[in-house]
């Protein structure tokens, strides 16, 4: 018999979205493996570990008829769903910042696209990663690599078959007709993502991020931030668009310090069905837009998508209430074989009753262009402009012509497209220049940075030095022109 503990009931601090009631270690069992293997890092070679957790609790199901806030369609509907966390193992390393990430199922398992992007960083900063299990079909991967161990799993549909309002044309993105179904709901994972921010910040037993006893425990969390990726990157749209002001209202300050959009934007998963009875806000509609967030916001889209992705294009803003970046990466594809590299070992894949998706490196889908430059120094821009207010640069988006891909065939045009995507300082020889520069170098903002409190000292003064280093080569890259991916 397995020995788990006993679930712990979580006080909660919002209204409508609470703590999780339900949080316990996923252990292994005689009759239970392993979870699934995710990449090659040595986690304890780093100082990280990983933990597992079942979470558990209760969510709405909203509906988003109009821009603005979501309504409520469903409410209290149970779920249980995975987190996985992976932080430094002495609390002293620990930078006081945690990313948060729906794990994408594009491939109809988890990915772990953030991850695999920027763990390095992550480590050397000391940020602690969390995954959330973000949709039915996710889960239904992981029940069938190991019934015992994830069994428990649940987006249970709360409307029974024969509610009229558990409609039979069901909306979602990507997922294959056959494998879509009424007994699940995907429109449960808005207050799942709001529940385990509020859980990683609560003094809950079961949160690893809190330590002390009693009165004196307390959540070493500073900054929670939010990121999504191309599916995922959509489902960040619907929650900074219709779920995040439900959380500022109800509790007077987001969950979330800050966002990061990952190639998702315009036709190209601009948004997703917020329930599977309600069809995608159309590329034209103000839902789709992210304006006015009252925390900062940058949207990343790659070479492959920036067309498709057009519409998302805005005007950045600096002002306190939209604070926003829109970035997009010249010569990246739309994802790196790190997305497979880091996820799920292929027997594991296999074993979950999946197929093992190709890595397509040959100047396809995923391409060996490090894309992992660009979202390294987006989430250490992002840390400095939530923490100490230094902006980051502004870029001038690819090139088009008449709302197409430019041509090479003209003088004109091809010194057009030779515009590269760039936020950073030319490296001394290489001939890069910045698209246009910010009101502050990166140099100048690190000299800022270490005038912070003496605690934080040792950790911005590695933080500038290394940030310097990440600005020099994304301009090496970003920036030259007739630079290409290598595949």
């Amino acid at each position: 018999m397995c020995v788990r503990e006993r679930p712990r009931l979580a006080q909660s601090t919002l209204d409508h979205a609470f703590t999780p009631r339900r949080v316990r270690p996923a252990r292994s069992c005689a009759a239970a493996g392993p979870p699934p293997r995710h990449g090659p890092e040595d986690l304890a070679k780093a100082g990280y570990v990983e933990e597992e957790y079942l979470v558990g609790g209760r969510a709405n199901v909203y509906s988003w008829p109009a821009p603005g806030p979501a309504v409520v369609r469903t409410p209290n509907a149970p779920y249980t769903t995975r987190v996985l966390v992976r932080r430094p193992a002495k609390r002293s390393r620990f930078s006081g910042n945690v990313v948060v990430e729906m794990l994408n199922p594009s491939n109809l398992f988890d990915l772990n696209i953030g991850w695999a992007l920027s763990h390095e960083q992550f480590m050397r900063d000391g940020n602690v990663w969390v995954g959330i299990t973000a949709k039915p079909i996710a889960a239904a991967a992981l029940k069938t690599f190991d019934p015992r161990r994830y069994g428990k799993l649940s987006f249970a549909n709360p409307l029974p078959l024969g509610d009229p309002r558990n409609c039979t044309d069901i909306q979602t993105v990507v997922d294959p007709p056959e494998l879509r179904s009424r007994s699940t709901e995907d429109g449960l994972i808005w207050d799942i993502n709001s529940q385990v921010a509020a859980w990683l910040r609560s003094t809950a037993k079961s949160n690893p991020l809190a330590y002390g006893r009693k009165q004196r425990r307390r959540s070493l969390v500073e900054k929670v931030y939010g990121f999504g990726y191309s599916q995922t990157g959509g489902y960040l749209v619907d929650y900074i668009n219709a779920i995040h002001p439900l959380v500022v209202k109800a509790d007077g300050k987001p969950l979330y310090d800050g966002y990061i959009v990952g190639v998702a934007g315009g036709a190209f998963v601009g948004a997703v069905p917020i329930n599977q009875c309600e069809p995608t806000p159309p590329v034209d509609d103000p839902r789709l837009r992210l304006q006015n967030v009252g925390v900062p916001v940058m949207r990343i889209m790659s070479q492959s998508d920036y067309l498709l992705g057009i519409a998302s294009r805005r005007p950045d803003g600096d002002t306190p209430v939209d604070r926003f970046r829109h970035y997009e990466m010249a010569g990246a594809a739309h994802a790196t074989p790190d997305e497979l590299y880091y996820s799920a070992a292929p027997a594991d894949i296999v074993e979950a009753g999946r197929s093992v998706p190709p890595a397509s490196c040959n100047e396809g889908p995923r391409s060996r262009f490090p894309s992992s430059i660009h979202f390294d120094a987006a989430f250490r821009n992002l840390d400095l402009w939530v923490r100490d207010g230094l902006a980051p640069p502004h870029a001038d988006p690819i090139a088009v012509e008449n709302g197409a891909r430019c041509s090479t065939s003209s003088a004109t045009s091809s010194a057009a497209c030779a515009r590269r995507t760039s936020t950073c300082r030319p490296v001394p020889g290489s001939g890069a220049q910045p698209a246009r520069r910010s009101a502050s170098s990166p140099a100048t903002r690190c000299r800022s940075t270490k005038r912070r409190s003496r605690r934080s000292t040792r950790r911005t003064a590695r933080m500038c030095a290394r940030s310097r280093a990440t600005f020099a080569s994304w301009s090496a890259i970003g920036s030259s022109p007739g630079r290409t991916a290598r595949s």
